[in-house]
Protein backbone atom coordinates (compact mmCIF):
# COMPACT_ATOMS: atom_id res chain seq x y z
CA UNK A 1 0.00 0.00 0.00
CA UNK A 2 0.93 3.47 -0.39
CA UNK A 3 2.46 5.74 2.81
CA UNK A 4 0.67 8.72 1.93
CA UNK A 5 -2.75 9.50 3.06
CA UNK A 6 -3.42 10.08 -0.69
CA UNK A 7 -3.84 6.61 -0.94
CA UNK A 8 -7.39 6.39 0.43
CA UNK A 9 -8.56 9.38 -1.78
CA UNK A 10 -6.72 7.83 -5.22
CA UNK A 11 -6.75 4.35 -4.66
CA UNK A 12 -3.06 4.31 -5.48
CA UNK A 13 0.31 6.51 -5.45
CA UNK A 14 3.36 6.30 -7.13
CA UNK A 15 5.81 7.37 -4.38
CA UNK A 16 6.67 4.97 -1.43
CA UNK A 17 5.37 2.12 -0.04
CA UNK A 18 5.03 0.27 2.86
CA UNK A 19 3.66 -3.71 3.18
CA UNK A 20 2.17 -5.44 6.27
CA UNK A 21 2.71 -9.19 6.41
CA UNK A 22 -0.07 -11.13 8.46
CA UNK A 23 -0.35 -14.73 9.24
CA UNK A 24 -3.76 -13.98 11.46
CA UNK A 25 -1.37 -13.87 14.88
CA UNK A 26 1.60 -12.51 13.78
CA UNK A 27 2.02 -9.25 11.83
CA UNK A 28 5.27 -7.62 10.28
CA UNK A 29 5.19 -3.89 8.84
CA UNK A 30 7.64 -3.32 6.48
CA UNK A 31 7.84 0.27 5.78
CA UNK A 32 10.81 0.12 3.59
CA UNK A 33 11.92 3.48 2.46
CA UNK A 34 8.58 5.04 3.35
CA UNK A 35 9.57 8.63 5.44
CA UNK A 36 8.04 9.00 8.77
CA UNK A 37 6.35 11.86 8.67
CA UNK A 38 4.91 10.81 5.09
CA UNK A 39 3.66 7.53 6.42
CA UNK A 40 2.93 8.36 10.09
CA UNK A 41 -0.83 8.26 9.43
CA UNK A 42 -1.07 5.46 7.71
CA UNK A 43 0.96 3.21 10.40
CA UNK A 44 -1.19 4.86 13.23
CA UNK A 45 -4.11 3.27 11.29
CA UNK A 46 -1.87 -0.54 11.20
CA UNK A 47 -1.24 -0.29 13.96
CA UNK A 48 -5.02 0.05 15.50
CA UNK A 49 -6.02 -3.00 12.80
CA UNK A 50 -2.86 -5.20 13.25
CA UNK A 51 -2.20 -5.28 17.26
CA UNK A 52 0.11 -8.09 17.23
Amino acid sequence: MGCGVVETKFKSTQIDSLSVISDGKNSVLNVNDCPYELAKESIEVILEKYKN
